[in-house]
């Protein structure tokens, strides 16, 4: 009875073992397979994310206003575009920033040049005149140069006053309905004595037109395009002012047969005192500033302005203002 509880006891403890055996290898096989899964698993995650980390920092680094990637189209980043959209209006407003206050240090450069120059020539023939250092005959020539360029200095002044206005939004917005056909016959009427000096025809073309806008603003657009006209235009040349009523907008066209302006001045001919021959623009008398006031008259009206100009060949300024 002993023996066969003995055996009993030691075929189960037997078979116990080779069950432990049996069932270790199959573990430990099983623990061996899992960690080989693990590693390649993290092995991957690893490269994974090294790649869209460096696709995420680049598309980040990549953002500029000159080369703003399309993130609106780009559902891959999804959850980035509200971050990635406030730094891309965060880049945007700082170049603004400062492209305009090298704008304003512009300004203000050309500011004191412009005023400086007819100031120190007031000065100048003043203190002369006043020294006795000029003879009295010539105090006639000397009080007529004196007054040219005080009148210069008021024109820059208005000028600069008039585009402050624009800037600060403060512009005169009372639009009233005129013809604009008889503001145009008025504005080359006060400017006839000027064409006439060099021998320039200007053509009105158009019939009466009716247009709602500010009658002050739209005036001394015109006036500012027939001078500029008359001024870079050759002797005996001539000027047409267009008037047309098109596609539910009023064009107002002015088209001379002038000096013309290169296309590489194009981009910039609308800028502050920006002169493609400062030495002809200021034989001329003009400030700089005339184109300029004119463009910001159409924006202050909604409308388009579009320069068509070559060197030599005369230049046509069309606006377009919504009827």
């Amino acid at each position: 009875m002993r023996k066969r509880i003995y055996f009993s006891i030691l075929g189960l403890t037997l078979i116990s073992i080779i069950l432990f055996w049996l069932f270790y290898g199959v573990l430990e096989t099983l623990f061996l397979a899992f960690i080989t899964v693990a590693m390649v698993i993290l092995l991957l995650v690893h490269f994974v994310a090294k790649y869209l980390t460096r696709k995420i920092v680049k598309l980040l680094n990549n953002i500029t206003t000159e080369s703003t990637i399309d993130i609106y189209n780009d559902s891959f980043y999804e959850e980035l575009l509200p971050y990635i959209k406030r730094m891309d209006d965060n880049k945007r407003a700082i170049e603004e920033q400062n492209k305009a206050e090298a704008q304003r240090r512009e300004f203000s450069a050309n500011v004191s040049h412009e005023l400086k120059t007819p100031l120190t020539t007031i000065s100048a023939l003043s203190e002369m005149m006043a020294n006795g250092m000029a003879r009295p005959e010539d105090f006639a020539d000397f009080a007529a140069k004196i007054t040219t360029q005080s009148n210069r200095l008021i024109n820059i002044i208005e000028d600069i006053i008039r585009l402050s206005e624009f800037d600060e939004n403060k512009a005169d917005r009372e639009y009233i309905p005129f013809d604009i056909y008889e503001l145009a016959n008025a504005v080359i009427a006060a400017l006839h004595e000027k064409a006439s000096a060099k021998n320039i025809a200007v053509e009105l073309r158009g019939l009466p037109l009716q247009m709602t806008a500010n009658h002050s603003l739209i005036d001394e657009l015109l006036y500012n395009l027939i001078d500029n006209a008359i001024k870079y235009n050759k002797d005996g040349g001539q000027i047409v002012v267009d008037l047309q009523a098109e596609n539910n907008q009023i064009k107002i066209a002015v088209t001379d047969t002038g000096i013309g302006i290169p296309p590489a001045h194009h981009d910039r001919i609308f800028e502050r005192f920006y002169r493609v021959d400062n030495s002809r623009s200021k034989k001329t008398g003009g400030t700089g500033l005339g184109l300029s006031i004119v463009k910001h008259i159409v924006g202050h009206h909604n409308g388009e302005i579009e320069l068509i100009s070559e060197a030599d060949t005369g230049t046509s300024i069309v606006c377009k203002f919504p009827a």
